[in-house]
């Protein structure tokens, strides 16, 4: 009873100031819940993100910071995670004869649809054999580096996923266009 007499006071005396209640359109309902997931995968990602490149700073230190190619529209992929997929220690690369390493490099690229220099070759090769790993090349490790990238490359698909599910959603209400054409604004941000 007087939980009912303050809101009624309430109303009373704001009611000018008071907006009417309409309830959300669906679409904003499933944006935001497409936001909250997309937020929780992003999260998950970083996490997943910094895992592997501590792995790889005992194994192959220094490799992430090797390859500068931005990640793949079609599905988010980066280069040195899926490098790290086929290579997750050093002594994979610096065992072999430069000859031998161009052709596993190349096939790997043509696999991976990636972009083969025999520059970029020849300075991963360098760089393999100039690293020291603090870990042994054992089973165990390479097996840990790879589901750690698989992992992580399942979170980013998954983050890719949902990012273009909610530029489907928001590209359906009336002001999308308005909000995409601001400085700044992005594929995430957007929607």
């Amino acid at each position: 009873k007087k939980d009912s007499l303050k809101i009624a006071s309430y109303a009373l005396s704001y009611w000018t100031d008071l907006k009417e209640y309409t309830p959300q359109e669906d679409l904003r309902k499933s944006l935001k819940l497409l936001n909250r997931q997309y937020q929780q995968a992003s999260k998950l990602k970083t996490m997943m993100n910094n895992n592997l490149v501590s792995l790889l700073d005992m194994t192959f230190p220094g490799i992430n910071k090797l390859f500068t190619s931005p990640s793949r529209e079609s599905d988010g992929h980066e280069k040195w995670r899926d490098f790290a997929l086929a290579f997750p220690h050093c002594d994979m690369i610096s065992k072999l004869t430069v000859k031998a390493f161009s052709r596993k490099y190349k096939k790997w690229c043509n696999s991976n649809s990636y972009y083969f220099t025999e520059a970029s070759c020849e300075k991963i090769y360098d760089f393999a054999k100039d690293c020291v790993s603090s870990i042994p090349s054992a089973e165990s490790t390479i097996f840990a580096v790879i589901q750690a990238a698989k992992m992580l490359n399942s979170a980013t698909e998954n983050c890719h996923a949902i990012q273009h599910e909610m530029n489907c959603v928001a590209a359906l209400l009336p002001e999308y266009e308005t909000v995409m054409s601001m400085y700044g604004v992005g594929k995430a941000v957007g929607p």
